[in-house]
């Protein structure tokens, strides 16, 4: 399969349209994100969505970069979480592996990161709804269910069927 840039920026325009459509408790207002290798965690994408001040612009991008690399140093894992060092830029950042990709989002509070990304890859078809419910079960996400509710049902076509 050929991935293309075009279809890297329907990716960032999905995660948009899921961080415009949450209900404002758990909105971000913008973030960081990375779609990486899973193999070796290196960025195959990265782009800004939302707003981010000037000057959290580099650590927001090492946090996402160290999120990706962790997870994909750790192969049997599927969420950054389950890969905790004790670093403090884990609160601002998380990272999954979907079927095809690492995605690293970094902006707001861990567990929101994370269940935005979870709803990401169910849109993307790059995990299902099943497994992103037992991820979330697993990391005692306590936003999955109510982001996942505040995000309108319509799926739009899978990017990489």
């Amino acid at each position: 399969m050929i991935y293309t840039q075009k279809k890297f920026f329907e990716i960032h325009d999905q995660l948009a349209w899921i961080l415009n459509n949450v209900s404002p408790m758990e909105r971000i207002r913008g973030g960081f994100f990375m779609v990486a290798n899973p193999v070796n965690g290196v960025a195959l994408f990265t782009t800004i969505t939302g707003e981010i001040h000037s000057n959290k612009v580099a650590a927001l991008s090492g946090a996402v970069a160290e999120e990706a690399a962790q997870l994909a140093a750790n192969p049997g894992q599927d969420t950054s979480f389950l890969c905790l060092t004790g670093n403090p830029q884990k609160e601002v950042a998380s990272a999954i592996r979907t079927r095809g990709f690492i995605f690293s989002l970094a902006g707001g509070p861990r567990e929101t990161c994370e269940a935005i990304l979870f709803c990401l890859a169910c849109r993307l078809d790059q995990i299902t709804l099943k497994e992103a419910e037992g991820l979330a079960l697993l990391t005692s996400n306590q936003q999955f269910a109510r982001i996942w509710k505040a995000v309108p049902t319509e799926i739009q076509e899978p990017l990489f069927a």
